[in-house]
């Protein structure tokens, strides 16, 4: 299978299209700042096509100057949810404004809102601090699909693939399943993704909003020798925790300051005990 390569915040999606097979993508349209120029009416015709009359949009940045694998600039540039027909060219205008560049090879994307969201967030396959292949998953329950990406999730998740055993929680299983998926597809490169359920009364689907290089400090650690590492750790405490002919009890136990020092519980201003 040949590996896939990212490209514009469009460009990624139309790549992904035909291979995902673990979220669904809306329906898009994108198009540059030259074909936008020249021919309005030709775009806004395509547009039209992808929704039926009374479906609303969203005009999406999808600059060259975003998602690279040098810098994501994600939040920069201008996104305008919700838009009617009436407001479509008005909406386009003020997307390609907000790139403060002349540049003709920009583009705007336009995908149908989707309807009856029920969850949304972001995942990364590795933790941004550390490096480590952590896939690190936050998410907002509702249906503003930009909670998450504006810091107002209300739960996160951190799970690591392969280690031991499986996510307990069902609803973020598939965002762990999509992830991995396109770790496969992008040849192992970090991945950030951005992700909504909707629901119906054919249950939840998943949809995937962006894909995008994740940006790290330092080059990652495999997956493999990073679980080594970890069942190595493990062995440790488990062979330290055993019991011990000279210590009273059946196991031993890490802990965090158990000996804390009265001086520090006191304080230098104790009241009367």
């Amino acid at each position: 299978m040949a590996i896939l390569t990212f490209s514009t915040k469009a460009n990624t999606l139309k790549k992904l299209r035909n291979k995902l097979t673990v979220a669904s993508i809306a329906p898009l349209y994108s198009f540059s700042r030259s074909l936008w120029k020249e021919n309005p009416e030709h775009c806004i015709k395509r547009i039209l096509k992808l929704v039926k009359s009374d479906q609303q949009l969203i005009v999406r940045s999808s600059s060259k100057f975003e998602d690279t694998d040098q810098v994501s600039n994600a939040g920069v540039y201008l996104s305008i949810p919700y838009v009617q027909t009436a407001g479509l060219s008005e909406a386009i205008e003020e997307v390609f404004a907000s790139y403060n560049s002349d540049n003709v090879e920009n583009e705007v994307l336009v995908q149908p809102m989707l309807e009856n969201v029920v969850m949304s967030g972001v995942a990364f396959s590795h933790d941004t601090q550390t490096c480590a292949p952590y896939r690190t998953i936050s998410w907002s329950v509702g249906w503003n699909t930009s909670e998450v990406t504006s810091g107002n999730s209300n739960a996160n998740l951190w799970y690591h693939s392969g280690a031991f055993g499986k996510i307990e929680n069902k609803e973020i299983q598939p965002v762990v399943s999509l992830i991995e998926q396109l770790l496969v597809l992008f040849g192992d490169i970090p991945i950030d993704c951005e992700f909504a359920f909707t629901e119906d009364n054919h249950g939840k689907k998943l949809w995937l909003l962006q894909a995008r290089p994740l940006i790290l400090k330092k080059k990652p650690e495999s997956a493999k020798n990073h679980v080594k590492k970890l069942k190595a750790i493990m062995g440790k405490c488990c062979n330290s925790m055993r019991p011990h002919p000279l210590l009273a009890g059946k196991k031993t136990f890490y802990g965090v300051m158990p000996d804390w020092n009265p001086a520090e519980i006191l304080g230098i201003c104790p009241k009367p005990l």
